[in-house]
């Protein structure tokens, strides 16, 4: 830009200086002196003078040559500011690209942070869930053992409380129950007995059923609502879908669930026959062996026996 600026100056003094000769050559043709000294130079040089004309065409000349040049130099100086300006912005570009590149970093720094926290966070709440649902079956075990000794009679509770285990537990519970069902068949047998009989004589006890009672095996229930379901019908001889033994009284049936290792997958694959039951141990999917503790209760609708009550069997690995 110096340099362009010099050289335009130096042309202008020069334009400038070659003006003012030809105003002294011209002021010179009106002098005598000037024009024995023109003379003498033609003759010397052997060029002729120019005229205002051609001068004139000269001046234009380096005047539009001059405008070109500023214009030039303008336009030099407006490329040389916009040149500025494109590295200005590209150092901007620079500068907000390194910020993005910080805020993405940031950014995934964060997400990171929250998914390790969210894994923490499940594991703690997976571990709490296993826990409270070890103390709910804790807590169902209770519960069921505090039912157990209000129901039974002080013998039995006396039992529980003597160190056995479990299973000697529901073993004994069966055997009570049963003696306790034949106690009450044998004082209902004998009701019906002669009051006339001599009871010198020996005879053999023979229990006469009453009209009223029969026995027979329901199937798998089927589901009511959420909470209830019904046997559909009571048949009078086992057959290949028979999955409990039935006592029916007075339009009121006790069912057992039949026991064996068969009738144990029923347990594991088939959710209807979970209507009727309440287990007791180990998960259905884990045991391998079954015994019923307390029978169902059924009471007759129409052609249905609705479950009024499920009965309770004991689970073991």
């Amino acid at each position: 830009m110096k340099t362009l600026r010099t050289f335009i100056i130096m042309v202008v003094l020069i334009i400038g200086g070659m003006a003012m000769t030809g105003c002294e050559d011209s002021n010179a043709t009106n002098n005598p002196e000037s024009v024995t000294t023109n003379g003498q130079s033609e003759s010397q040089t052997g060029e002729k003078p120019l005229d205002s004309s051609e001068k004139k065409q000269v001046l234009d000349s380096i005047n539009v040559l001059v405008s070109q040049i500023e214009s030039l130099s303008k336009s030099q100086e407006a490329n040389a500011n916009n040149l500025v300006e494109v590295k200005k912005e590209i150092s901007d570009l620079k500068g907000s690209s390194h910020l993005y590149d910080l805020i993405s970093w940031v950014i995934a720094a964060i997400a990171l942070l929250v998914a390790i926290i969210a894994l923490i966070r499940l594991s703690s709440i997976q571990k709490r869930a296993n826990r409270h649902r070890k103390d709910i079956g804790e807590i169902e075990q209770r519960v069921y053992s505090l039912e157990q000794k209000t129901n039974t009679v002080p013998v039995r509770t006396k039992t529980t409380s003597s160190g056995l285990s479990n299973s000697e537990y529901t073993s004994l519970t069966s055997r009570i129950y049963e003696i306790e069902r034949q106690l009450e068949r044998m004082n209902q047998g004998s009701a019906y007995e002669p009051q006339n009989a001599v009871m010198s004589s020996p005879v053999t006890e023979i229990r006469r059923p009453s009209v009223n009672e029969q026995s027979g095996y329901f199937g798998l229930p089927t589901q009511m609502s959420l909470t209830e379901a019904y046997f559909k019908r009571l048949s009078d001889i086992r057959e290949s879908d028979s999955r409990f033994t039935v006592e029916v009284r007075n339009n009121r049936a006790e069912f057992r669930p039949l026991e064996g290792t068969q009738y144990l997958n029923d347990l594991k694959s088939n959710d209807s026959i979970k209507m009727a039951l309440d287990f007791q141990g180990c998960a259905p999917s884990e045991a391998t062996q079954m015994k019923v503790i307390l029978p169902g209760e059924a009471k007759k609708d129409g052609d249905r026996w609705i479950i009024t009550k499920k009965a309770t069997i004991a689970l073991y690995i």
